[in-house]
């Protein structure tokens, strides 16, 4: 399994029912949607991403990497 894919895998195993529903659904949308609606989705994701970033050390670890 390329280490990408492992990682990405290894986060969807991490969360919950619910939000492993609401994951399934945005993708889908990515997978099948035009031009804009990718761009509008992966935009979505940068800006949630970039606000949540916790550079101090996790206990545990991140759950998509192990880092």
């Amino acid at each position: 399994m390329n280490k990408n894919v492992a990682a990405v895998l290894k986060g969807y195993l991490a969360l919950s029912t619910s939000d492993r529903s609401e994951f399934i659904d945005d993708l889908n949308k990515y997978q099948k949607g035009n031009q804009e609606l990718r761009k509008s989705l992966n935009e979505d994701v940068t800006r949630t991403v970039k606000s949540s970033v916790n550079f101090g050390p996790s206990p545990g670890g991140c759950p998509c990497c192990g880092k």
